[in-house]
């Protein structure tokens, strides 16, 4: 399965307050982000895999690829119950 993040949102590093955010455009929602939610919507941007995303995560932060995934998908529920992304079988 590919994750896309919908065309409509936006990704923003504020260096100023070292602060995160997403921004959708077409309904104006918005959310504050951590550095590691940020990073994972980089990747997805980037068409990365949640396999490829978790092992990075992992590593980067020294936690379980286990729940790494379990955080990639609960974040990934929160997008998708905002329709801020799509998922397409492959």
């Amino acid at each position: 399965m590919s994750i896309e993040l919908s065309e409509e949102i936006y990704l923003k590093h504020d260096e100023g307050t070292d602060c995160y955010y997403l921004f959708c455009i077409s309904n104006g929602k918005h959310f504050s982000l951590n550095k590691t939610s940020y990073d994972i919507l980089m990747f997805l941007k980037m068409g990365k895999d949640k396999q490829e995303i978790a092992e990075f995560i992992s590593n980067h932060y020294n936690i379980t690829l286990e729940l790494c995934k379990k955080d990639i998908d609960a974040l990934i529920d929160v997008l998708k119950e905002n329709n801020l992304l799509t998922t397409k079988e492959i």
